[in-house]
């Protein structure tokens, strides 16, 4: 680590954990956290020959979220809320949060994505007798976005002179 206490190795992409309202759920693999913006071409008046780009319209990709399937029925629930399919009050938008883990595996980086709600649920993704794999569930979530929480790693404390 650099003496400013600021984290210079890069994180495992196989240490990470998924929080669904504050509850660690067991998932195995998550989509990258991506957004585009458009490029809008923009001609100032008076201005005959060419143009400059500017930020047009951002848009949240959705986030592919994949676990082993058991008998815990958050993925289907929280997918039939969506499709008005499950009676209650519960609302469908929830945020999730996902925390990338050091070596330790102590919570190191974590992202706050808000407004998530499943669009696409698959209960299982294949059976194959001549197979001898685990069941996956996926849920494929919508979103409004999302923010890096910087108070997640503050890094070591400072030692004492």
């Amino acid at each position: 680590m650099a003496e400013s206490g600021e984290r210079k190795d890069p994180y495992n992409v196989a240490r990470f954990t998924v929080e669904l309202e504050g509850k660690a759920i067991g998932i195995h693999r998550v989509s990258g956290l991506r957004r585009t913006t458009e490029v809008l071409l923009v001609r100032e008046g008076g201005e005959s020959h060419g143009s400059r780009p500017s930020p047009g319209l951002t848009k949240n990709k959705p986030i592919l979220l994949e676990r082993a399937k058991t008998d815990d029925a958050t993925f289907e629930d929280w997918a039939a809320l969506v499709g008005g399919r499950q009676g209650g009050e519960k609302p469908f938008r929830r945020p999730v949060r996902i925390v990338l883990l050091d070596e330790s595996g102590k919570p190191g980086l974590a992202y706050d994505v808000s407004g998530c709600w499943p669009s696409k649920y698959v209960a299982f993704v294949a059976l194959n007798a001549n197979q001898n794999h685990v069941v996956v569930e996926r849920l494929l979530l919508e979103h409004e976005g999302w923010v890096q929480d910087r108070k997640a790693n503050p890094g070591p404390a400072p030692q004492p002179q």
